[in-house]
């Protein structure tokens, strides 16, 4: 089954467990936000359901999955669809996608902030 089907069918679980793990949540989000700059706007590849790019304040999103996006938009997000997901991104060198734009990199996600 291809990644982006298991998103689109699951989406509602995928935000539904950090609603039943809200410790593992707010863990993540302490962790996430010391990587993530105040000041600037924002883009997360691979935002899913906006669930952490709101509370760390990152306007905009990139993810595959249509499912995940409109819940993304529901929460004030302001999204797109990716095509192709964001393999490339994530096997690029850090270095090279540093230079081009200020990033900081967490979990399997990344959220860029361009000043």
């Amino acid at each position: 089954m291809p990644v982006v089907t298991v998103f689109e069918q699951h989406a509602q679980n995928y935000d539904e467990w950090f609603d039943e793990h809200e410790s593992v949540y707010q863990a993540e989000i302490a962790a996430l936000r010391k990587f993530v700059p105040v000041t600037g706007m924002g883009i997360e590849v691979g935002v899913g359901t906006g669930r952490f790019a709101v509370p760390l304040g990152v306007e905009f999103g990139l993810d595959p999955s249509r499912t995940m996006l409109q819940v993304a938009r529901r929460r004030g997000r302001r999204v797109c669809q990716a095509v192709g997901g964001t393999d490339a991104l994530s096997r690029s060198d850090p270095s090279e996608v540093s230079m081009k734009l200020p990033a900081a990199a967490y979990s399997a996600e990344v959220a860029l902030r361009l000043r």
